[in-house]
């Protein structure tokens, strides 16, 4: 068994195991990568994060999600690697890097991080999702570097989302890959929110990119101005802006505790 060092670390309450692999010499099955994420059997969090080599840029983020599946963004992932990186001194404070869904830029200053992040792409305002079994749910959709669907309502306590949440992720319009799904809130110029995670497959205490596509959607709407405070689930705030037509996104990174564990 190789004994691999880790660091596990949250963003926002969204957590993720962080592992160097320069030398690319990590190749982890789905059965591995679901033994990370498992939090009775393993280390425990919504995702894994693989810091890799790059030619171009400081470096490359892979992201897989509890499932074993590869995904292409996340955001909260990404300011927790882009600490990553400076802790390790494989960056410097302000850096570029690559992802999946293409290239960030990371501003990092100890434990606040700010990315700037391409504008929201495949933006569609009043998509009505119809079902056979519950009424028709009016969602609000774009694509953060993962497609998100958004559902605006009064109070996002108030709303079951074991039960819309898969409604929505598993929705045949999304169909093969599905969707993220969330609600939100807006009141007092501020928005509230809420995320059913592809790939997690429940609710987690943050998704950065789904805080982006509701901030951004919810500003379409005129919910909202920029720069917007969005409360998470997790009790933490990330805050959107605009600036020279890309987004602003800034929110915690935090280390929570280094290992080793064999696989």
């Amino acid at each position: 068994m190789t004994p691999i060092d880790f660091t596990k670390m949250q963003g926002a309450g969204n957590d993720f195991v962080v592992i160097e692999d320069c030398d690319e010499q990590l190749q982890l099955s789905a059965q591995q990568l679901q033994f990370l994420a498992d939090r009775r059997c393993g280390i425990g969090s919504d995702g894994i994060l693989l810091l890799r080599k790059d030619a171009d840029f400081a470096y490359r983020m892979v992201f897989f999600n509890p499932d074993g599946g590869r995904a292409e963004m996340c955001a909260n992932g990404a300011r927790c690697i882009a600490r990553f990186a400076v802790e390790r001194g494989l960056a410097p404070e302000s850096h570029t890097f690559l992802t999946d869904a293409g290239v960030l830029s990371a501003n990092v200053e100890g434990e606040r991080v700010q990315l700037i992040m391409p504008l929201p792409s495949s933006v569609q305002l009043h998509h009505t999702l119809s079902y056979d079994d519950r009424s028709p749910v009016p969602v609000h959709l774009a694509n953060t570097g993962v497609p998100h669907a958004v559902y605006f309502v009064a109070d996002v306590s108030a709303v079951d989302l074991a039960d819309i949440g898969p409604a929505i992720r598993y929705h045949q319009d999304f169909s093969p890959t599905g969707t993220n799904a969330n609600v939100a809130a807006a009141a007092d110029g501020e928005l509230r929110i809420r995320t059913w995670e592809r790939g997690v497959e429940a609710e987690t205490l943050a998704c950065g990119t789904g805080v982006t596509a509701a901030a951004w959607l919810a500003r379409e709407l005129g919910l909202v101005h920029f720069p917007l405070r969005v409360h998470t689930q997790g009790g933490d705030v990330i805050t959107i802006a605009e600036d020279h037509g890309q987004v602003i996104h800034t929110g915690p990174a935090e280390i929570a505790f280094r290992g080793q564990i064999s696989l």
